[in-house]
């Protein structure tokens, strides 16, 4: 068996995203609230919070983990994006999936791009 070790803790992941969905894709509310998770093995950013340009429900939101990562957190019932093609399952449970890629330049461009075609 070879060992594997998520580059997240996957019960943060899953407690950062159900706050995400709870305040809706709120950057503010999420800032506001994010204390609340009293994350130990994760830094969210709230600024980078971006919200997918063709699924609601859908985020993305750059953290600090083990390595620098976005994390792409989805309802369950949404279709895959094929956004970040590449990118790691992170959990999934019955209402969320969650997956991260490691949060380069090429990355961020993609998601300003996504996050100006929304505007």
């Amino acid at each position: 068996m070879i060992p594997f070790q998520l580059p997240i803790d996957a019960g943060e992941a899953v407690a950062l995203a159900d706050l995400i969905l709870e305040v809706g894709g709120h950057a503010g509310r999420l800032k506001s609230r994010l204390p609340v998770l009293k994350l130990q093995r994760i830094v969210a950013d709230p600024a980078t919070l971006t919200a997918d340009t063709t699924h609601p429900e859908t985020w993305y939101i750059a953290v600090q983990a083990k390595e620098a990562l976005i994390l792409h957190i989805t309802a369950s019932s949404a279709p895959a994006v094929v956004l970040f093609p590449k990118s790691m399952m992170i959990s999934r449970t019955h209402n969320l999936v969650i997956s991260a890629v490691t949060d380069t330049p090429e990355h961020r461009a993609v998601l300003k791009a996504a996050a100006a075609a929304a505007r």
